[in-house]
């Protein structure tokens, strides 16, 4: 994850966003959903080739998915649909970037290598949801999705020549941070192995 002080400074940069997102009385959920917007035009853009477009794009969607929950924390408008509304828009955003970068790969091989890098996204997001689903905390590991989105900013911003090993990277840090997270909900369960506090299930 990203380290506390560059999350605070970045929480710090955006607050004028904030303030007047809240002068504006911007709901968070609007806010989520122009993040979601945001992310389909940058898909659109990479569809096309225009790589550093795309990641332009793909930062500002990055900027709304920060501000709908600044703007809920600020407001005391948290609230449990949100929190839920955001992380499934999160993933429907994150899918249909990547589907954008393989559209225009298409037929190449490299497509082979943008759909390990959405699989892997999918497992960590995942492995952290159904580990609290079942009790264990587990925000370990690097690949979280703003670590993401900023590989693939990078990447676009650099242009198509280096854009694919970026998505390498994504693809190999993402399954490493899943089996990481793997590795430590174990270490979790097996100090409560025994106790009868949790139990299997399937999902």
């Amino acid at each position: 994850m990203l380290s506390r002080r560059v999350s605070t400074i970045w929480r710090r940069s955006l607050r004028p966003l904030t303030n007047f997102s809240m002068r504006m009385s911007l709901p968070p959920n609007l806010l989520t959903a122009c993040g979601l917007v945001a992310s389909i035009f940058s898909a659109l853009a990479f569809r096309i080739g225009e790589f550093r477009v795309g990641a332009i794009v793909l930062l500002i969607s990055g900027l709304f998915d920060s501000l709908d929950g600044e703007v809920a924390r600020q407001t005391h408008g948290e609230t449990k649909f949100g929190a839920f509304l955001d992380s499934t828009v999160d993933r429907y955003s994150e899918s249909v970037v990547f589907l954008g970068i393989a559209w225009y790969y298409l037929p190449g091989p490299q497509v082979l290598i943008i759909i390990a890098a959405l699989v892997g996204s999918y497992m960590v997001s995942y492995a952290r949801a159904r580990s609290e689903g079942i009790g264990y905390e587990c925000r370990t590991g690097l690949m979280e999705r703003p670590e993401r989105m900023l590989l693939l900013v990078c990447g676009g911003l650099l242009g198509e020549r280096f854009f694919l090993g970026f998505v390498i990277a994504v693809a190999v840090l993402t399954h490493l941070t899943a089996l990481h997270r793997i590795y430590y909900v174990w270490r979790q369960t097996r100090d409560t192995a025994g106790s009868g506090e949790h139990g299997q299930g399937s999902t």
